[in-house]
């Protein structure tokens, strides 16, 4: 990955429009003869999914930005979302649920926290940033 790349998208908060721009980020990530890695696209549609579910559950008009740059060691996103905070400002910890349970929810940030390789949140002038790193898997 040599030379520096780096794009924006911004959809509505819905499903919808979360499958879309995850079709758009993919394919921009082929365009730069990025490596597919099913990790990438896991955690940010379960990144963007939870802004539509929690952050924007009262507000079905918001907005989720996506900023996509690719870095000499992998790819870093950044998504923002002017939404209800995370609760205690903080990313969810993320344990996985017991398995017995087989609950169908709960899963969301353990598979966030287990597919980046960094992972940073703030709340910035009313928007929340979640930035998501990736590093290169060599194959």
């Amino acid at each position: 990955m040599g030379s520096r790349h780096s794009a924006q998208f911004s959809c509505e908060a819905t499903a919808l429009a979360v499958r879309h721009t995850l079709e758009e980020l993919t394919g921009r990530l082929a365009d730069w003869a990025v490596p597919p890695d099913p990790r990438v696209e896991l955690a940010v549609a379960e990144a963007m999914n939870n802004i539509v579910e929690h952050a924007y559950a009262d507000n079905p008009t918001g907005r989720i930005r996506l900023d996509l740059e690719l870095l000499p060691e992998g790819v870093s996103i950044a998504l923002s979302d002017r939404g209800v905070a995370m609760p205690d400002g903080a990313v969810p910890v993320g344990s996985m649920p017991a398995p017995e349970t087989l609950p169908e929810g709960g899963w969301g940030w353990s598979l966030i926290h287990a597919c980046c390789d960094g992972l940073h949140y703030e709340r910035v002038q009313g928007a929340n940033e979640l930035t998501m790193v990736f590093q290169q898997v060599e194959i």
